[in-house]
């Protein structure tokens, strides 16, 4: 019960920063405020992995190897009970019991290194540019629409975010006056003929 109360609790946290982030520049209209909040997901994403990923480095080496030790207690712990009580019986070692013991040592140095390569890649961050955090938010911006860009026809294109974007920025630039902050009126109407930029 703890733990399922921990995890709503997690839940109910994610989705109130979710909502924080998607109202944090609500003052502003919606053909204005989606650049906006693509522009500082794309800065805030550069900075973590610049200045927090890098020096979460240290840990993932720090779990790599405890986890390693771990691993080798736990796997080679029956290995080593058989081992003893083979030999003092006056047998050899089978091939097997060999076989596994080599392999649960690989195991254990697997994660080891896993660790480590965890930990370089994550301090390697710090040369993370601009232009490729950029890139992969378009990249990830481009999929997450993937169905609009493949058919303005389709029913579900209508719905697509860059449809709506992009029919709001149409009929905030048509229309008399270009206000950048919201007034608190309904939401203008899809104009007619409508036809987005990536499907054209």
């Amino acid at each position: 019960m703890k733990t399922t109360d921990g995890a709503g609790s997690m839940i109910e946290i994610f989705n109130l920063l979710v909502d924080v982030w998607t109202e944090a520049f609500s003052w502003f209209v919606y053909p204005i405020r989606v650049p906006l909040l693509i522009l500082a997901a794309i800065v805030v994403l550069w900075l973590v992995l610049r200045h927090v990923v890098p020096r979460a480095g240290g840990t993932a080496d720090w779990t790599g190897t405890k986890l390693s030790a771990l691993v080798a207690t736990v796997l080679l712990a029956p290995e080593y009970a058989c081992t003893l009580l083979i030999l003092r019986q006056g047998r050899g070692i089978p091939l097997v019991l060999r076989m596994y013991g080599q392999w649960a040592e690989n195991v254990s140095d697997w994660t080891k290194t896993a660790g480590q390569s965890l930990g370089r890649g994550m301090r390697a961050c710090t040369r993370v540019s601009f232009k490729a955090v950029t890139a992969v938010m378009l990249v990830y911006l481009v999929g997450y629409n993937v169905h609009a860009i493949g058919s303005a026809e389709h029913p579900a294109s209508q719905d697509a975010p860059v449809v709506v974007w992009w029919d709001s920025l149409q009929v905030w630039v048509d229309a008399p006056e270009h206000p950048l902050l919201e007034d608190g009126g309904t939401p203008a109407a899809r104009p007619a003929g409508f036809r987005h930029p990536l499907t054209a």
